[in-house]
């Protein structure tokens, strides 16, 4: 199926007319730069078959830029406009991560604070006591780091796999997440000492939805609305669920040529580690708060956020539930069938995110969303001095 363009697909991209965006040009830009911009999402849309798309720029903790493009239901030909929402997927264990963080600043967590057993912040609820090797070693920080040790993909799986060597997230949809949760302990046995392998693991920071219920006697999702998101000034994020049936108001709809992206997930198991659907400005907002420029306040302590950005030596690109480089830039993506997401903080004073209604392998892991962005920001040569 071909997805409706902007613009006719059989011209040569480099020559396309570029097309209007959904909203006008916004006050305090050059058009020229706009109009650059437009025409490097144009290409980008035509190349990779993306229904619609929605971005978000802020600079020095002020939003310069909402723009959206394309379709939130193509098939209904809605526009995308900036309050719609998308699933975030991945971009979800950044606010686990804070919330993490905020009850090592109260007090109620501590980053060594094992996770199982006797003592643990979860005790022997699940599974069958005594455990397998290594489980009650794997602490808070190791979940935060994806160093537990296992419960991850042992090498790529294509979506519906059920290998016991994949993320148990994937496995035995039957199971709700307690359950799961116990299944794993029981049967899916850790491959490496805690703390010493990296394996990106979502099951593990489904484990740490679970920390922060049982540290602050909340749900998961209620403690990261009071804690985090209130404070950000995000009030319209939610949970999202799994089926068309359970789009939620301003949801887009989701495409994806290769699976289905209303049957392979379970809400259940996105929880904690990617089950939030949030505008780019939302995701905008919370980074604003949290990146360490002084302009807006912070809603963690700076020697907090440097623990919480700080890598291991031994997975230096991933910190607690962030991905950080060495050149001072703190970010996360996301993706799975029928969405793309990406938030980023740069050193010199940018937030930006953006998120796309489909599903590319070659836009997730190869870093394409990414690279786009960073066109749109040298595209745009004046920025104007206002919040819009």
């Amino acid at each position: 199926m071909k997805f409706e363009l902007l613009c006719t697909v059989t011209m040569v991209i480099s020559s396309c007319t570029p097309p209007k965006a959904n909203e006008p040009i916004p006050a305090g830009f050059l058009p020229e730069n706009i109009r650059a911009v437009d025409s490097l999402v144009a290409a980008f849309m035509n190349k990779y078959n993306i229904p619609g798309l929605s971005f978000t720029i802020a600079r020095d903790d002020s939003i310069k830029i909402k723009r959206c493009y394309g379709y939130a239901d193509k098939d209904t030909k809605e526009l995308m406009n900036p309050d719609n929402r998308f699933r975030v997927a991945s971009i979800g264990k950044t606010f686990t991560a804070t919330a993490i963080m905020k009850l090592v600043e109260q007090g109620k967590l501590h980053l060594q604070d094992k996770v199982f057993g006797i003592g643990g912040v979860l005790g022997t609820t699940y599974g069958t006591y005594p455990y397998k090797r290594w489980v009650e070693e794997i602490t808070v920080e190791d979940l935060l780091e994806h160093l537990g040790g296992g419960w991850a993909d042992a090498g790529f799986h294509k979506i519906g796999d059920q290998s016991n060597d994949r993320d148990p997230v994937f496995l035995h949809p039957e199971l709700d997440l307690d359950a799961l949760i116990s299944w794993a302990v029981d049967h899916q046995p850790l491959q490496h000492k805690p703390g010493t392998h990296f394996q990106y693991s979502n099951f593990g920071f489904d484990l740490l939805g679970r920390v922060i219920e049982k540290a602050t006697g909340m749900t998961y999702e209620e403690y990261v609305r009071r804690t985090v998101l209130q404070p950000c000034g995000i009030a319209d994020m939610q949970m999202g669920g799994n089926t068309l049936a359970d789009r939620l108001p301003g949801e887009v709809r989701y495409y994806d040529s290769q699976n289905d992206p209303y049957t392979l997930f379970d809400a259940r198991r996105l929880y904690s580690n990617g089950g939030w659907i949030a505008t780019p400005t939302d995701l905008v907002k919370f980074i604003m708060r949290v990146d360490k420029f002084p302009q807006k306040a912070d809603i963690l302590e700076p020697a907090t956020l440097d623990t919480m950005f700080s890598a291991p030596a031994l997975s230096p690109d991933y910190a607690k539930g962030w991905q950080v480089n060495k050149n001072d830039e703190y970010f996360h993506g996301g993706g799975f069938p029928g969405v793309n997401s990406l938030l980023v903080r740069t050193r010199d004073g940018f937030c930006w995110s953006m998120i796309v209604n489909t599903w590319s392998h070659e836009v997730v892991f190869g870093g394409k969303l990414d690279q786009l962005m960073r066109q749109i920001r040298h595209a745009i040569r004046r920025w104007p001095t206002g919040e819009i």
